[in-house]
């Protein structure tokens, strides 16, 4: 699928943004908003370029996947355990919200998939509140302690 700018700006990277807390999160670290920023906005705009590329849609998720894991073993300092597990459990969560989330909303607003995707502002509305459900998923467990996936003691 073809992500156009005003999509990326209001969804891809709000959505790399809630990623990015909720991998935080669930590792037990401190949240550094301007790390998680960059973070976010990092691998949306790899998912963004990768999109770009004349390869099998999907693809796109499991280099990024991979991208985030390295980045938390490597310039986060997490061991690799902790880092597959937490980039595995996030992208497990990401894919569960937005298949509860955007499907729903099309059937409730009667919008055709066809109609979604010409309209940007529609897709923009479709599209964000399961990035909504990821902030409060991330601050559910952070305040409620309900997962822990950090080796740390």
């Amino acid at each position: 699928m073809k992500v156009t700018l005003p999509v990326l700006i209001f969804v891809g990277i709000p959505e790399g943004i809630a990623l990015a807390t909720l991998v935080f999160v669930l590792a037990e670290e401190k949240l550094y908003w301007n790390k998680i920023f960059l973070i976010g906005s990092s691998l949306s705009i790899g998912a963004y370029l990768l999109r770009l590329l004349p390869i099998t849609f999907g693809v796109h998720t499991i280099v990024i996947l991979i991208l985030l894991f390295f980045i938390l073993n490597v310039f986060e300092k997490l061991d690799a355990i902790t880092s597959i597990n937490v980039s595995i459990f996030t992208f497990l969560i990401l894919v569960l919200t937005e298949t509860a989330t955007i499907p729903l909303l099309m059937t409730v607003l009667n919008i055709s998939k066809n109609k979604l995707m010409q309209d940007e502002l529609l897709k923009i509305m479709v599209y964000f509140p399961h990035i909504i459900l990821l902030f409060l998923i991330a601050y559910l467990i952070k305040y409620k302690k309900i997962i822990k996936f950090s080796t740390k003691k």
